[in-house]
């Protein structure tokens, strides 16, 4: 309870014409405590001379990894203040991963668990094995892009319980695999711009360079070289046509998207059927626009929904082995090495 709630005075402000609102649509009081000092807020009022408001907000023990006396998620040009459901952006709250230590029924700390870690889920603050900030991925996928990691905080502090997300193991296993799916988080499409010995190291069922195979396809008319640019469409036309629930030419139309490449028409159907089952405002659909995988949270969503479906139902992740996930996500080993290295880096800054 806020006990400065019974002191609200009457605002006026003969210093600009009687405006009685100011920074984030919040009232001043200039008349008693002067210019531009005093904020008030619904629940608390904030001085500016101090730098600090002047009481707790009364949800402040809800939020345990902020501090008692912010304002805005400490960030006032990006969220807005909702009166102790911050830090809010575009209307939704936002679910960082935080470390803050378990409080008691009296909302004092307990020993020893002031690194206790926590990730948002289904309405509510979990304790986890580990928290996902923006931070600690940019130390080890150093070329990333920004947005695309700021997503993948989001979404697992936001759903990742919902996925198996919320071990230790596990989030190290997605990020590893995801990370290297995407290309360090640069890119959440199937480019097909292969050199010519890429191509036929990739796609060697479909593809020849050098002595004429029955049934393959010349990689040198296909990939890039010094006369052309890889003929991406047809490549993926190629390789993924008439399979996967494609139909003839719609390979291309359904490569692979998202953080960890989602492909074919029948993923990208039962993608669809999933978040429109599970996220009741959403009536989305994947197969009549296949670029919506590369938006905002359905990047990752849809890699959260792969790598559950395939990886969390079936194995135990927390005992299984880079090259044991890495079969189940690529049907190979492709790459083990990097694949491996992630997740050792991972697990080295992931607390």
């Amino acid at each position: 309870m806020n006990y400065f709630l019974a002191y609200r005075p009457k605002f006026t402000s003969p210093n600009i014409g009687g405006y009685r609102y100011f920074f984030n649509g919040q009232e001043g009081d200039n008349e008693v405590f002067g210019e531009n000092s005093l904020f008030a807020f619904e629940y608390r009022m904030h001085d500016a001379r101090l730098g600090r408001f002047w009481s707790i907000d009364p949800l402040a023990a809800k939020y345990p990894w902020w501090s008692t006396y912010q304002f805005a998620g400490l960030m006032p040009t990006w969220y807005r203040e909702m009166e102790g459901l911050e830090p809010d952006y575009n209307g939704s709250y936002n679910g960082q991963g935080a470390y803050a230590p378990i409080l008691d029924e009296n909302n004092k700390p307990l020993p020893n668990t002031e690194n206790q870690t926590w990730i948002w889920n289904n309405s509510i603050w979990n304790k986890a094995d580990v928290a996902v900030v923006y931070e600690t991925m940019e130390s080890v996928f150093t070329r990333a892009n920004p947005t695309y990691l700021k997503n993948v905080e989001i979404a697992i502090n936001l759903h990742g319980s919902s996925f198996g997300l919320n071990s230790y193991e596990s989030i190290c296993h997605f990020l590893s695999q995801t990370g290297h799916e995407s290309a360090g988080f640069t890119t959440v499409e199937e480019k097909f711009n292969y050199s010519v010995n890429g191509l036929v190291s990739t796609f060697s069922k479909y593809f020849y360079v050098g002595t004429p195979v029955e049934g393959k396809y010349d990689a040198t008319k296909y990939a890039r070289t010094e006369d052309h640019p890889a003929k991406a469409e047809e490549i993926a036309n190629i390789v993924y046509s008439n399979r996967m629930g494609n139909g003839a030419n719609e390979g291309y139309l359904y490569r692979g998207r998202g953080l960890i490449q989602l492909t074919g028409k029948s993923a990208y159907q039962s993608f669809t059927d999933y978040i429109n089952a599970t996220f009741t405002n959403n009536t989305v659909d994947f197969v009549k626009d296949p670029d919506l995988i590369k938006t905002d949270q359905y990047m990752v969503l849809s890699a959260m929904w792969f790598f559950k479906k395939n990886v969390v139902d079936k194995i135990d992740v927390k005992d299984a082995s880079v090259k044991e996930v890495t079969k189940i996500i690529n049907g190979g080993y492709n790459r083990l090495k990097d694949r491996e290295s992630k997740y050792i880096q991972l697990k080295s800054v992931l607390k």
